[in-house]
């Protein structure tokens, strides 16, 4: 099989995709595509699909989060998306210190560059077990949303990857319920769950939802996670370490 290649230093959107949810239409766009280590094995793929990896688990580590913001940023210019009367929420982690750890200073970065609304207040946790990477459930319950950052405003809805996508169809959901006038979503990558789907990153086609795609049981999510590292030693990272 010919390896998989990827161009790591992209400043544009490589995936843009319509969430269809409760009959309201999410307009979503993704910075990389995330190839899972256990699905694409090293000898499969290039060194920039390697070098994806490890920034997404880096920047879950606290880590790069300038280089991303930055890139992320060109990228929302570069699609000439609009961004008066807007603000950045994040979708928070499964405890109060990893959310601060990854997001706190990003969203204090990306809003700046943007020159919208820092919300990364309008959203709290109390910790509780992950629920993020896993299709189903409710994602949503130990979250606090406070409507008064975000009320009337369009809402970028930011999360580092998207697997399922149950958890930014709840919350966008709930934003909208709450006073939200819109919600985009904005990952830093999408996973990719099989060389089947690779077809399905074509930002032309704007039909087929990212769930038809992406399926993971409760024992698989795992599995691939003690595959990656984070952070700059490359060590072996706990499962929980993730969200």
């Amino acid at each position: 099989m010919t390896n998989l290649s990827y161009n790591m230093d992209t400043s544009e959107f490589q995936i843009e995709k319509e969430f269809h949810y409760l009959g309201k239409t999410y307009q979503t766009y993704a910075l990389h595509q995330y190839y899972p280590k256990n699905r694409f094995p090293d000898a499969e793929v290039d060194g920039d699909i390697r070098s994806v990896r490890q920034l997404t688990w880096n920047f879950k580590d606290g880590y790069g989060s300038e280089f991303i913001a930055t890139k992320i940023a060109q990228a929302i210019q570069a699609k000439r998306l609009v961004l008066s009367n807007s603000c950045l929420v994040v979708i928070p982690a499964s405890t109060v210190y990893k959310s601060s750890r990854r997001f706190l200073n990003f969203c204090s970065m990306l809003s700046t560059k943007l020159g919208i609304a820092n919300g990364y207040a309008a959203i709290t946790t109390t910790d509780h077990e992950q629920t993020k990477g896993h299709a189903g459930g409710n994602k949503i319950a130990t979250f606090t949303f406070n409507p008064s950052i975000y009320q009337g405003k369009t809402v970028y809805l930011f999360d580092d990857v998207c697997t399922s996508g149950t958890s930014f169809e709840q919350v966008a959901e709930k934003l909208r319920s709450t006073g939200a006038s819109s919600v985009i979503g904005i990952f830093l990558a999408k996973t990719i769950s099989s060389y089947n789907s690779m077809a399905f990153f074509d930002p032309g086609d704007v039909e087929q939802d990212f769930d038809d795609l992406v399926d993971f049981g409760q024992d698989e999510a795992p599995d691939e996670m003690e595959d990656e590292v984070q952070g700059p030693e490359d060590y072996e990272p706990n499962e929980e370490d993730y969200y």
